[in-house]
């Protein structure tokens, strides 16, 4: 490489190349570790891409991915090579899916480059530590057909300057929370309009955050200066308060907001905060005709029942963090069973929720019987704890060179213990089946379909008028009667 070329190298993308003087080739994962630290375009870069859909690690030639990197400058017809050309560089050399995406966003970030800062999450403060949570936006990289309208719509709500407010209505409680999780994934993809880049979606336990002010006869108007300064620190924030339905009160004029949620939404007018909310849909009309003042900033949208395809395309993209945390091999032909099964069974009331708990169930059971203790490694652990109190009592006896044999065989066994953890834990990974769906579906007890009596709880059914009396006050008798039609409708006895 002559010194006009070397010139061409940006600091970091120098300081990178410096560290491979006495070396000729590298790991594809320690490279891009570099890029990562680097804080530089190429971080940016990788940040955007989250998660990168790389090859297992691959050795690669310093010189290839010098040459490389030229390479993509000159396409992009740069000037200069730095970290962000060095990542499209390993990208292309690993055959990575990511590549032509990585040069897509190279382009984005090129044209409006202070998105790359403002995507960036700040640091999070004391009160947002304890009751939120960003959301993750490295679970979807595709789009997804099932939240593609709502998310269209949500675009042009949250543009609005009277009602940018989000109602999300509708839906269950796992489709709200992976509708939350897909819109914070589409803005850090910039699949979203120009206005609405780089802001933060948050999940954020509003009552628990107003319960504790309570408890602890804190001035609520001092929590909400607190959390309002974290919020305005983060810049652009969609809030995702999830728990909106258990903040609705009944009173004797109707249903209604607590005063602090009002005093929440007056203080964030006219900043940068917007406020998402899942709520039922029967909640949401009685607070439109009861208390309509109290929703008055927020625009609804609807989320549709999932199908089977639905289903299917959202499992599809969670199956890889499911099988990495389980260490389980997930086909896509049993996402298709699972997905289909949910949906014969009368049993689940929110299906998406069910099918997560399903699939997590399932590759937990299969994990329970696989990822186990070998034999060989019990036996070591108790030869080395009788080695080691062999050491011990030679001590004691002042036998200190019986001790010194001791300490020779204890390593020995220490050795031998770590060869078999490497093997136990570099075990290929067990393959889920259909049948293991199955297994599942016994263990969360839902039985067959074909059924005449569908799995019942006794214990849910037992207690049922007594729960229902914890929540209903004065209604002893109608809760009685209620109580007895459904356990007999869920028996399927006839009325006596």
């Amino acid at each position: 490489m002559n010194n006009a070329s070397i010139n061409k190298l940006t600091i970091r993308a120098t300081h990178i190349l410096s560290a491979f003087v006495d070396v000729d080739t590298i790991s594809s994962s320690e490279f891009l570790t570099l890029i990562k630290k680097s804080e530089g375009m190429g971080t940016a870069l990788m940040h955007h891409l989250s998660p990168l859909n790389t090859k297992d690690s691959i050795v690669l030639k310093i010189n290839d991915v010098v040459v490389e990197a030229f390479n993509q400058a000159s396409i992009f017809e740069h000037s200069y090579v730095g970290t962000e050309h060095l990542l499209l560089a390993v990208l292309k050399l690993t055959s990575s899916k990511d590549h032509s995406r990585a040069k897509s966003s190279l382009v984005k970030l090129s044209l409006f480059p202070s998105l790359g800062s403002k995507t960036s999450v700040p640091g999070i403060g004391a009160i947002m530590s304890m009751f939120g949570k960003v959301l993750s936006t490295g679970i979807f990289v595709d789009s997804l057909p099932y939240y593609q309208k709502p998310i269209s719509d949500s675009y042009i709500a949250l543009l609005q300057k009277e009602h940018s407010n989000l109602a999300l209505l509708g839906g269950t409680s796992a489709s709200n929370d992976l509708f939350a999780n897909y819109l914070a994934s589409s803005i850090n993809r910039f699949e979203c309009p120009l206005l609405l880049s780089g802001y933060t979606v948050v999940s954020f336990d509003l009552f628990s955050f107003f319960a504790l002010a309570t408890s602890r006869s804190m001035s609520i108007g001092v929590m909400l200066d607190g959390l309002l300064s974290e919020l305005k620190a983060l810049n652009r924030v969609i809030l995702y308060i999830k728990d909106f339905n258990n903040l609705v009160v009944s009173t004797p004029t109707g249903y209604t907001v607590p005063i602090y949620f009002t005093l929440f939404m007056r203080a964030i007018k006219d900043t940068n905060i917007k406020v998402l909310i899942p709520a039922e849909q029967d909640i949401f009309d009685r607070l439109m005709s009861d208390s309509p003042e109290s929703l008055d900033a927020f625009t609804s949208i609807k989320l549709s029942q999932p199908k089977e395809t639905d289903i299917y395309s959202i499992l599809k993209l969670l199956r890889r963090d499911y099988s990495e945390y389980h260490n389980v091999k997930i086909p896509l032909s049993v996402l298709r069973y699972l997905s289909k099964k949910v949906l014969e069974k009368d049993d689940f009331t929110d299906v998406m929720a069910s099918s997560l708990d399903l699939l997590d169930t399932a590759c937990s059971m299969v994990g329970s019987t696989s990822n186990v203790f070998s034999d060989k490694y019990k036996d070591l652990i108790k030869h080395s704890h009788g080695v080691l109190r062999d050491i011990v009592k030679s001590l004691d006896t002042g036998d200190f060179e019986h001790a010194q044999v001791g300490k020779a065989k204890l390593s020995r066994s220490d050795k031998a213990l770590t060869k078999v953890e490497d093997e136990m834990f570099e075990k290929e990974a067990m393959t889920l089946q259909n049948l293991d769906i199955d297994k599942a579906l016994t263990q969360l007890g839902i039985k067959d379909p074909s059924n005449n009596i569908r799995s019942i709880n006794a214990n849910k059914l037992s207690s049922l008028s007594r729960r229902l009396k914890s929540n209903v006050i004065g209604q002893n008798a109608a809760v009685d009667a209620v109580s007895k039609a459904i356990i007999r409708s869920t028996l399927g006895l006839k009325k006596g």
